[in-house]
């Protein structure tokens, strides 16, 4: 008779320990199947568009300071400017915290459909080093255009 109590008592044990096991499993399993993100490096401008740079028709540039909205349609204007900034590099930078807040931020747009918003030091959701130089065209860019 004591061989069956002891039995009885063990079945629940071990059955308490399979499903401990199994949830450990379950949720150590979960953890192991992130990919990592791909290391990011440093960029042209017009490597970061997705087509070709090119082809943008259309620009906006926002004022982070003010709010201010300037839209760009000249052909002749936007050429020009995108030849300019088209070779301007984008170096990751280490900290990739978020951040708040922005000096100016540039849209560029095919067809009315929005290609690449970026920032002299972010785009698509990852930062980089500021750029000053890209900051300045951007804000020539602005105010001659009457922002």
């Amino acid at each position: 008779m004591n061989r069956k109590s002891s039995r009885k008592k063990g079945i629940p044990v071990l059955v308490v320990v399979a499903i401990l096991l199994l949830s450990l499993l379950v949720i150590l399993n979960g953890c192991g199947k992130r990919e990592p993100e791909p290391e990011l490096t440093t960029q042209e401008l017009h490597e970061l568009y997705p087509g070709d740079i090119d082809n943008v028709d259309y620009i906006e540039i926002r004022d982070g300071s003010t709010g201010e909205l300037v839209r760009i349609k000249d052909q002749a204007v936007i050429r020009d400017w995108v030849s300019e900034v088209r070779h301007f590099e984008f170096i990751p930078d280490p900290n990739q915290e978020d951040r708040v807040g922005y000096l100016y931020a540039v849209t560029l747009y095919e067809h009315e459909e929005a290609k690449l918003s970026f920032t002299p030091s972010s785009t698509n959701g990852h930062y980089y080093i500021h750029n000053e130089e890209l900051k300045l065209k951007i804000k020539e860019l602005f105010e001659s255009m009457g922002g």
